[in-house]
């Protein structure tokens, strides 16, 4: 008789949402940590308003638990820029995946990195179902 290996084994059927939810979250993740190395990513609310006045960021990732007077800055100087935000997770959840102290706001200088993240965002919403909340639409 066959032992496990303790790796999934597929069968050809479709990954169930959220495998594939965590997997895109996965990559999300380490797509964050490269471009943190790459130093292309504004941490913290003052940081991204002055980048997004200076019209530099590309993408504001804003944390769900964010005040009402963070929000309020950031969603208002990314609409004026045009500046894609979207509010997905915890300030906790940020972190771990930068491995500092919580984040309140992140802000992508690169186009390329701000591109993938957008896609993986998506793609998030996409495998997990849910209505794409917390987004704030602006041209691209």
């Amino acid at each position: 008789m066959a032992r496990p290996s303790g790796r999934a084994v597929s069968n050809g059927a479709p990954a169930s949402p959220s495998s594939a939810a965590d997997s895109v979250l996965r990559q999300f993740a380490q797509l964050l940590g490269l471009a943190r190395r790459a130093r292309k990513l504004v941490l913290g609310v003052t940081a991204v308003e002055n980048e997004l006045r200076r019209e530099r960021v590309k993408l504001v990732l804003l944390a769900l638990d964010a005040s009402y007077g963070q929000k309020k800055g950031v969603v208002g100087l990314c609409r004026k820029t045009g500046t894609p935000i979207y509010e997905r997770f915890r300030k906790e959840q940020i972190a771990a995946w930068l491995g500092c102290g919580k984040v309140t706001a992140l802000g992508v200088q690169d186009a390329g990195f701000a591109k993938s993240l957008k896609r993986l965002l998506e793609r998030v919403d996409g495998a997990s179902s849910s209505s794409p909340s917390g987004v704030h639409p602006s041209r691209t």
